[in-house]
């Protein structure tokens, strides 16, 4: 009882004596024992039946494990376990792996992507024909170096900005797009037809020849990965507008 404001006062270590809690097959088992308890039995297997209950005498479990129980500094390397030093040796072969499992999966990044790209780019205008499907191409490898198609621009004088870009291919280029004119205006019926003088079976084999040099060509002038964090950019910030104009919409609602 304190004697200025005519309370109780319960100390931690009092509280410890009265709280108690119920275990199965154990009964009531005082919690957080203070040192004055003593440790209780364990039941024995099937001492316990269905439908009984025994209550366990006051004791306590390990009083030493109290939640005021200071542990001594002897104790708190087995508390804490066993430290392992690694030696420079280990250390190194550690970072090593570290080191290596970091490049395995850049490379298998690098794969997945170059499957994914090789599987978009074969589907890639397959519901065209052949001509089409060569000319568009043709346009996304130009785009991507720096040469991008202008609405005002035909076939052939698309073909000849590529042509003066890389003029070791222009005869390739100047070849295929006579057939790809020809095969688009040229009456289906007339004797100049690419179909007629049998000249769309060559395709196949300019575009062999042409593929890898254009992608070679757009590998030394990248200009999408010059212009692809600007697009980016443009893109966050266009879908940052639209995302302002839906809330002030759904506010004024």
């Amino acid at each position: 009882m304190d004697s200025k404001t005519h309370q109780h006062i319960v100390y931690g270590t009092d509280a410890h004596s009265w709280t108690q809690v119920y275990f199965a097959g154990y009964g009531w088992v005082n919690f957080e024992p203070s040192a004055g308890f003593s440790q209780f039995e364990r039941p024995t297997p099937n001492q316990y039946l269905p439908g009984t209950s025994s209550i366990v005498p006051p004791g306590g479990l390990n009083p030493n494990t109290g939640k005021n129980h200071k542990t001594p500094k002897n104790e708190l390397g087995n508390i804490g376990g066993t430290t392992s030093t690694q030696t420079p040796g280990q250390f190194e072969a550690q970072l090593g792996r570290q080191a290596g499992i970091a490049i395995g999966a850049v490379v298998l990044l690098i794969l997945f992507s170059l499957l994914l790209f090789s599987i978009w780019w074969r589907r890639l205008f397959r519901h065209y024909n052949v001509s089409a499907q060569i000319y568009g191409r043709i346009c996304i490898l130009a785009n991507w170096a720096g040469i991008p198609l202008q609405y005002s621009q035909t076939p052939h004088e698309y073909i000849q900005s590529i042509a003066v870009a890389a003029p070791d291919e222009a005869p390739t280029l100047h070849r295929f797009e006579d057939i790809y004119v020809r095969e688009l205006w040229a009456s289906p019926d007339s004797t100049e037809h690419p179909l007629n003088t049998g000249e769309v079976r060559d395709l196949p084999a300019l575009w062999q020849r042409l593929q890898p040099r254009l992608f070679l060509y757009a590998v030394k002038h990248p200009r999408v990965l010059m212009t692809l964090p600007n697009r980016t950019w443009k893109s966050l910030l266009r879908l940052r507008a639209k995302r302002r104009a839906r809330r002030a919409l759904e506010q004024d609602l």
